[in-house]
């Protein structure tokens, strides 16, 4: 039954594919396709200068060959994810490299001229690739795609009348750490199908604002379920106001930006955005939780301090505690919760317990030990097991995970027995912990070997 050997092969690793391709020809025709689901390209070479250079042994012929064989009748129907990544070169030596940069584009158009054929294909990355108005109308003739991701990459203008189609993604992912933005759109994301756009993510606040100026402005984006921005609050004041062209919006990602992206971090003056519904998951500073957080939907939370000054983001015990018990009518049906603050007391502890009667996981990034008095390169383990040991978890939880720089240390056999014993009445109180990890020098611990 060669169906059932081939639904078995997609489960079986890579190298143990390659095994299966040696056995006989009946495994051979089925298993070498699977081998070619992801393929990666390096077009050309990159200097320390950004310089394109072409390797002497990287012809176009040899290029011709590998993209003959991967869209043959019997591998283009198995190729699903495609990532195009430059070789990089710190000292480009002569005679090594072709100095002319024609040729390096001429093997990047020889590429994405090959993509239509590969009409499973489901995922595009390019990283630091460069793309000509033609390779972007090339682009515009694949059939729907999963994912796009363009990380440190530029892209060339393009007139509206080159467009003959939009390119159809549902997640959209666009990295640049520079300013302004390597993304160089003439009319900005028009290129896009808004209609099918279900995630989208941005690190770069110049992008962000091209992404509003050009199509959250101008259109309704109907399927958007999945928003990520850097959190600078002269942007969110922005995005506010047009939150009311993604109905479908479930979950907002505001990401730590760097202190120099923007010296306004006055919480108190993003106006409270008008959802078509309330959000199931909020990824953000706790000083803007209460201004998205609402109804009864939610169930997913991270939060952070959104003041750069404050030590490495993180909040203090009563920051949380105010925070939660501020929206605790809209949180209560959480499962997962991540906090960064500067130590796990009994405050902490004491609150969340209180308000999240049905939390699963909650994870904690804290600065010191576990308990408010440790030092930087220890922590009271008995002193804050006592803490736990008190605080009544919800049954539900699953996992609990405090992770600290406190220094890792080699546990004696008395501190080995002292998690033990510590592991064994956890698990006797809530039976339903399937992983815990206190701190660094606990992470290889679990509950098994214990």
């Amino acid at each position: 039954m060669p169906e059932l050997w081939l639904l078995i092969f997609q489960h079986v690793s890579p190298r143990q594919l390659h095994e299966v391709t040696l056995t006989c020809h009946l495994f051979r025709q089925l298993a070498q396709p699977l081998l070619f689901r992801s393929l990666s390209f390096h077009p050309y070479s990159l200097d320390s200068q950004g310089g394109r250079h072409l390797r002497k042994f990287d012809s176009l012929e040899r290029m011709q060959r590998r993209i003959a064989f991967c869209t043959s009748d019997s591998i283009r129907y198995a190729v699903q994810d495609c990532r195009f990544l430059p070789h990089y070169s710190v000292l480009v030596r002569m005679g090594q490299f072709d100095e002319d940069s024609s040729k390096a584009n001429a093997m990047l158009d020889l590429i994405i001229s090959a993509l239509p054929r590969f009409i499973n294909l489901r995922a595009l990355a390019f990283l630091f690739v460069d793309l000509n108005q033609a390779q972007v109308i090339q682009l515009c003739r694949l059939h729907l795609l999963d994912a796009i991701s363009l990380c440190h990459c530029s892209i060339a203008s393009i007139s509206d009348q080159s467009i003959r189609s939009l390119v159809r993604t549902s997640k959209l992912q666009i990295l640049s750490d520079k300013a302004p933005p390597l993304i160089r759109y003439q009319l900005g994301f028009s290129v896009l199908d808004p209609s099918h756009l279900q995630s989208v993510a941005f690190n770069n606040i110049h992008v962000v604002e091209l992404f509003m100026q050009d199509l959250l402005a101008a259109k309704v984006l109907p399927s958007l379920r999945t928003l990520s921005i850097p959190s600078s609050v002269p942007l969110i004041r922005d995005i506010v106001l047009l939150l009311h062209n993604l109905p479908a919006l479930e979950q907002l990602t505001l990401t730590r930006s760097g202190p120099n992206l923007s010296l306004d971090h006055d919480f108190a003056n993003v106006p409270t955005p008008v959802l078509a519904r309330p959000l199931h998951a909020f990824h953000g500073p706790y000083q803007l939780a209460t201004k998205f957080i609402g109804g009864e939907t939610l169930r997913e939370l991270t939060l952070w301090d959104g003041h750069p000054s404050s030590e490495a983001w993180r909040m203090q015990p009563t920051d949380i505690q105010d925070t939660l018990w501020s929206i605790r009518a809209a949180i209560h049906n959480v499962e997962t919760l991540k906090i960064s603050v500067t130590c796990v007391d009994d405050v902490v502890l004491d609150t969340v317990c209180s308000v999240f009667p049905r939390l699963r996981t909650i994870q904690a990034d804290v600065s010191y030990g576990l308990h408010i008095q440790s030092s930087a390169s220890a922590y009271d383990f008995e002193v804050f097991m006592g803490v736990v040991m008190g605080s009544k978890f919800p049954s539900t939880m699953e996992r609990l995970w405090i992770n600290s720089q406190s220094l890792a240390h080699p546990l004696s056999q008395q501190e080995l027995n002292t998690y033990a014993f510590y592991k064994r009445r956890l698990l006797e109180i809530y039976p339903g912990l399937s992983f815990v990890s206190l701190d660094d020098c606990d992470l290889t611990m679990s509950w098994v070997s214990s």
